[in-house]
C-alpha cells in the first residue's frame, strides 16, 4: 500500500513508530504490539531498523514500512493460511489512516 506523500518524515516516522508501540531509537530486538481494527493483534519483533525502513517479523508473519521516495509504503509478507487476505488490506489502510488522521502530516 503507498500513502500520500508527508511534509514531515521525521514526524511521519515518529507517527509510525509510537502507533506500533516503538518509543524513542527503534533497534532490531525491539517488541511490537498493535491491533489493527478487523485484526487479531499483532506481536512481534523489529528485524530491521534503518532510517527509511522499519521491518517487523511475526510468527506467521513479515510486515515492512518503508520511505519510498516521497510515499510511505506498506508492505506485508503473510504465512498463515487462516488469514483472510481480503481483510487485511483494509484493516490495514484504517489503522494508518487513524494513526495519522489528526498528526497533521
Amino acid at each position: 500500500m503507498l500513502g500520500p506523500p508527508p511534509a514531515d518524515w521525521a514526524h511521519a516516522w515518529r507517527v509510525r513508530t509510537d502507533g506500533l508501540g516503538l518509543n524513542g531509537t527503534v533497534t532490531v530486538g525491539d517488541q511490537v504490539r498493535l491491533t489493527p481494527t478487523g485484526c487479531a493483534p499483532i506481536e512481534g519483533v523489529v528485524y530491521s531498523a534503518a532510517p527509511n525502513v522499519l521491518a517487523v517479523r511475526t510468527d506467521d508473519a513479515l510486515y515492512r514500512f518503508v520511505k519510498a521516495g516521497p510515499m510511505g509504503m506498506v508492505s506485508h509478507r503473510v504465512f498463515s493460511a487462516d488469514v483472510d487476505l481480503q481483510t487485511i488490506e483494509p484493516a490495514w489502510r484504517a489503522w494508518l489512516s487513524q494513526l495519522f488522521e489528526n498528526s497533521h502530516i
